[in-house]
């Protein structure tokens, strides 16, 4: 009750707070002048992209058997990207487009298999993105929904929202709204510091108290940017697939259930981030120090992966950025096919439980260092 109270008054969190909400429906103003390329812009770059690889494919390795089976499986290729920009222009046969990708897709596999012979690299699609495109048809193929619908909708929207205001932008948003969440207390006196409460008793309450208001302002943002993109342009569909990276490979799972799994993510990285403010104000007690000490601890890693360091150890610090988690750029990145999103909020949860670890020991050592002092 006290800590609520607390709470109603500091003027830096409701401010905190309408940043938050104002950040949606602003954004949405940006994002809806975005022209997006179209599936069947995309197809064109690709079946241009295979007419670059017959005119570059050396006559040499047409004379040995496994180029001249590459040479083969991207013709077949070409045939098959064609007929689906084909398709897409004539707007139907939705069936038959998604055959053609699943067996492009298959074919562009058996020449990975060969080892690419007679290609050049940069025009070699990725395995991933591959294997992305394979679970995204077969998502649409079982489903039986649009190839592409509305890009400017709410339900793709915040999608992007969600992801753009994710990773380093939100944790330096909770770390900033934690930074004096020991210091308040003690700067402005009230009843709360005559109450016998234990030390593990206040800290819970203090970070309950600011976990609900970052989550509740973030929902009340979401409300209001989606409504407002769905004003201005529809709900869109909330059934339709997004990729993230699952169990060594791609999986499709409906927008829906992509929002969920995100705001579950922004939930622990929230609480994380906070039991990291109650460990920064109790050592340095100071609220600038939260903020860059905090986000020190966030980049070491990325430092370490930049000048090529064996940094494993801290791999899930790299967590916080979750949409990276999500699609598998962070796995591929970080040339760790375990990371994706359960074992990042599993490695999440363990990080909270050494953070209070840590809160223990340093307030057990501050509290002997006290009573030293005192006798």
């Amino acid at each position: 009750m006290f800590e609520s109270k607390l709470l109603i008054r500091n003027r830096k969190l409701w401010f905190l707070g309408l940043i938050i909400i104002l950040f949606f429906p602003i954004y949405f103003l940006y994002y809806s002048q975005s022209d997006p390329e179209s599936l069947e812009d995309q197809k064109k770059y690709e079946a241009g992209i295979i007419s670059s690889i017959f005119n570059q494919f050396p006559e040499d390795q047409r004379d040995t058997s496994e180029g001249n089976e590459v040479y083969d499986l991207i013709s077949e290729q070409s045939s098959l990207v064609n007929m689906q920009v084909y398709y897409l222009s004539q707007g139907k046969n939705t069936e038959a487009y998604i055959e053609s990708g699943l067996r492009v897709n298959e074919l562009r596999l058996e020449v990975h298999e060969l080892g690419n012979k007679g290609i050049p690299d940069h025009l070699v699609m990725p395995k991933e993105e591959i294997l992305k495109e394979d679970a995204l048809l077969t998502y649409i193929q079982k489903h039986d929904i649009p190839l592409q619908p509305d890009t400017i909708v709410a339900s793709n929207y915040l999608i992007v929202a969600l992801n753009t205001f994710s990773g380093i932008l939100f944790f330096i948003y909770v770390l900033i709204s934690g930074s004096e969440i020991l210091l308040y207390e003690q700067r402005h006196r009230t009843v709360v510091n005559g109450f016998p409460l234990s030390f593990n008793t206040k800290i819970h309450s203090k970070i309950m108290i600011h976990f609900l208001h970052t989550i509740i302002f973030l929902l009340i943002g979401l409300l209001v940017g989606g409504l407002y993109a769905a004003k201005e342009a529809g709900f869109g569909d909330f059934t339709y697939p997004v990729l993230i990276y699952q169990n060594g490979s791609y999986e499709a799972i409906s927008t829906l259930s992509y929002l969920l799994h995100t705001l579950l993510a922004i939930a622990v990285i929230t609480l994380m981030a906070l039991y990291l403010s109650i460990l920064l104000n109790m050592i340095f007690n100071n609220a600038y120090a939260n903020v860059l000490i905090g986000l020190g601890i966030f980049l070491i890693p990325h430092l370490l992966v930049n000048i090529r360091v064996d940094s494993q150890l801290f791999h899930p610090l790299t967590y916080i950025d979750f949409a990276n988690v999500l699609s598998g750029d962070l796995s591929v990145k970080l040339e760790n096919a375990q990371i994706d999103y359960w074992h990042a909020i599993f490695w999440l949860v363990i990080l909270i439980l050494l953070i209070l670890t840590i809160i223990t020991v340093v307030n057990r050592f501050i509290y002997f260092k006290r009573k030293e002092a005192n006798e």
